[in-house]
């Protein structure tokens, strides 16, 4: 059985109890979008490829446009999409289609964290109208909000026949669970649109959430 962990996130975090806070309801189920506009705004310059990933993604060549029919709803459990530091936070992941699910955190530095799947939460495959939960209900572990505060980008990846694959060269840190990608979010971008390319052609979804921490 494992102990509570906690972890830094670089910003943001995700945690196993988050007693005392309201819950936000379960968002709608939508297609492949980049983050909006004007919530991209508010993003470090270093975490702009990763919220611009769907729309670079789109316009490669040869092009691997994303499944119509694959959708997903991502929320946090807070209305707001607003923490304080050392407050906890957990993601909920639901899609209308059995898929494999890689869920990513950038943080204002741009280099992302790879939140699903991880050391302690491996089983990334979501069956078609259920919710992942990170961590889990009965996970043993937490992460909580650390500085710097800013804004978080938290992107999640669906794929139908096979998870995607994170290289070893792709990897910068190992801290705990986790592992944090690299030299910079532009690169990791780069990355996930070859890897979209070659494996997983019109089999994706791409999703992300803006969350604070203050």
């Amino acid at each position: 059985m494992l102990t509570t962990f906690r972890s830094t996130l670089l910003a943001a975090a995700l945690a196993v109890s988050f007693a005392g806070l309201a819950a936000a309801q379960e968002a709608p189920l939508e297609g492949s979008k980049d983050l909006d506009s004007e919530l991209a705004k508010n993003l470090t310059i270093q975490q702009r490829p990763m919220a611009e990933l769907m729309t670079s993604v789109v316009a490669s060549e040869p092009a691997p446009m994303p499944s119509p029919e694959l959708k997903l709803s991502v929320w946090v459990d807070r209305d707001s999409l607003t923490y304080r530091i050392g407050e906890p936070v957990r993601l909920h992941v639901k899609a209308n289609q059995d898929c494999y699910v890689t869920v990513l955190d950038t943080g204002p530095d741009g280099r992302p964290v790879v939140l699903l799947p991880n050391r302690f939460q491996s089983e990334a495959f979501l069956r078609a109208g259920t919710i992942i939960e990170i961590p889990g209900d009965k996970a043993g572990w937490d992460i909580v909000a650390s500085p710097p505060a800013g804004f978080e980008l938290i992107t999640v990846v669906a794929t139908r026949t096979r998870p995607v694959v994170i290289e070893s060269s792709w990897v910068v840190a190992n801290p705990g669970p986790f592992r944090t990608l690299g030299p910079d979010g532009e690169t990791v971008a780069k990355n996930l649109q070859v890897a979209l390319r070659q494996n997983h052609r019109q089999q994706f979804a791409v999703y992300h959430k803006r969350i604070l921490v203050q």
